[in-house]
């Protein structure tokens, strides 16, 4: 796993491959159907995951073409980072 970092908003992403995110796209999409209607918009904003949400930064939608190699400053111990599509 390598972390990269957005260009835009600094927020820190590990890469997945493409095997990966298909694999984290299904099994979400398993749970989110078990989901009420009202758990599906207060959560997830009924908004279920895509291959797109795996392309883009979480916080500020940034292409995942526009991401750097992180530093090790980049995310401090304990934060939260999320998964990206390996752009390479």
């Amino acid at each position: 796993m390598k972390e990269v970092t957005c260009n835009k908003c600094g927020k820190v992403h590990f890469t997945m491959t493409l095997k990966e995110v298909e694999k984290e796209i299904k099994s979400f999409g398993l749970m989110y159907e078990k989901l009420s209607a009202e758990q599906k918009l207060k959560y997830y904003g009924n908004k279920p995951v895509t291959m797109e949400t795996y392309t883009h930064c979480y916080f500020c939608g940034n292409a995942h073409s526009n991401f750097r190699p992180s530093l090790e400053q980049d995310a401090p111990i304990g934060v939260t980072i999320c998964g990206i599509l390996d752009n390479e």
